[in-house]
């Protein structure tokens, strides 16, 4: 995750091949439903990682 405070970015580490990257759109808090997109995806992180 990369964030600047306002807005918030997700990356992931393809292994196919060289490593690359792979990037999500850019989700604002105060936009659409940037902050329930942002609450939702790091849900499913932790729960990933737990």
């Amino acid at each position: 995750m990369v964030t600047n405070g306002r807005s918030f970015v997700f990356l992931k580490l393809l292994r196919q091949g060289a490593p690359r990257y792979a990037r999500s759109k850019e989700f604002i808090l105060d936009q659409d439903s940037g902050l329930a997109m942002t609450l939702q995806i790091l849900k499913a992180l932790t729960t990933a990682v737990a």
